[in-house]
């Protein structure tokens, strides 16, 4: 079987990028015969919710949003011309990509570049994805048919395949281990992301930082869960209004029950925390914090961040300050708008499906 030729794979992902923007309430122009598609998705929103309570209709909007915003016919075609060997004929290989379901669409980068690589997708979704990758699937297959015979889903484990993407916890990329061991893979294990702050940052900085906290519910690995301030930083004073223009969370069930637990857990164990209304902090040495919780630590001196970064880099996704001097580090309010080249591990997923040809 002969792959999809390039320029319609570029072509079929750059129509689907408009119909992610239109349904995400952006203004672009489309073909006729695309808005009923753009209608399809926005019919499934309100629905994605009845599969996982996270997936609220917002949500899906933004994650739809950031994905139509790099599927664009400029910036396909600068990722592209990172790897030449893309315009070369190649043997397929069968790629078993594992998604997570935490937040909406979350596989669809890996789906993305199975696709652009000329390779067959067999995609195995979580039972919380809502049906949103197996949709945009779909779409994608009206739109360019020939993908047909390269996309495809399943909720079971396939026993052959050539490749293994795999998405998940800690104790679960163990499992994932073990099982493909035998064949190419990538194997994605827990990650969070952080903030540093330097005491000053403006209102919209800091207003960019609450989004980086509370969009996806602080579900996604490039949510932040963690910050670092000066010593004797005012977090309420500074933090506290720009984290109450979230205060929509509350009205989620699932977040309120988690905010109660932890102020239940913190208060038993006289533990010190401060709190927003619809966030709780407390100091704390980890990077990982439970839903509804933020955790932080003051610094004196700036080494003592840079060895933080050090010690916790394989746990580390993404982090977010004024001034971007670290490898990967990124303005706040950009961490849930991820390039394309910007891969989840720092692992580069397209150079790796290239070495399987």
């Amino acid at each position: 079987m002969k792959s999809v030729p390039l320029p319609q794979r570029l072509k079929a992902f750059t129509r689907l990028g408009r119909i992610f923007l239109r349904a995400a309430g952006e203004e672009v122009s489309l073909p006729s015969g695309d808005e009923a598609l753009v209608a399809r998705l926005t019919t499934a929103m309100p629905l994605s919710r009845n599969a996982n309570p996270w997936f609220d209709e917002e949500n899906v909007r933004r994650a739809l949003g950031a994905l139509g915003s790099v599927m664009t016919e400029e910036k396909l075609e600068q990722w592209i011309a990172r790897y030449p060997q893309l315009q070369q004929e190649h043997p397929v290989r069968d790629v078993l990509v594992i998604m997570a379901g935490n937040i909406p669409l979350v596989g669809f980068h890996d789906m993305l570049a199975v696709l652009l690589s000329g390779h067959r997708l067999l995609a195995r979704t979580s039972s919380r994805d809502a049906g949103l990758h197996r949709l945009a699937g779909l779409i994608l297959t009206e739109l360019e048919p020939a993908f047909a015979p390269f996309l495809s889903f399943t909720r079971e484990r396939p026993e052959r395949v050539d490749a293994v993407i795999a998405t998940g916890s800690d104790n679960t990329a163990r499992y994932f281990e073990y099982h493909y061991q035998k064949v190419p893979a990538i194997i994605r294990r827990n990650r969070n992301s952080l903030a540093i702050l330097d005491g000053n940052e403006s209102d919209e900085e800091l207003r960019g930082l609450a989004n980086d906290i509370f969009w996806y519910y602080g579900l996604g690995c490039r949510s932040v869960s963690k910050i670092f301030v000066p010593e004797g930083y005012n977090l309420e004073g500074r933090l506290f209004p720009f984290f109450r223009e979230h205060a929509s969370v509350n009205l989620l069930p699932a977040w309120q029950h988690n905010l109660s637990y932890q102020r239940s857990v913190l208060t038993m164990e006289n533990i010190p925390f401060l709190d927003a209304g619809n966030l709780i902090l407390t100091e704390d040495t980890a990077i990982a914090s439970p839903i509804g919780l933020l955790y932080y630590e003051q610094y004196k001196n700036p080494g003592y961040v840079d060895n933080y970064v050090a010690t916790y880099v394989d746990k580390i996704q993404c982090i977010v300050e004024r001034t971007p001097s670290r490898n990967g580090s990124i303005p706040f309010g950009m961490s849930q708008f991820p390039g394309l080249w910007n891969y989840a591990d720092g692992i580069d997923t397209m150079e790796f499906l290239l070495t399987l040809r």
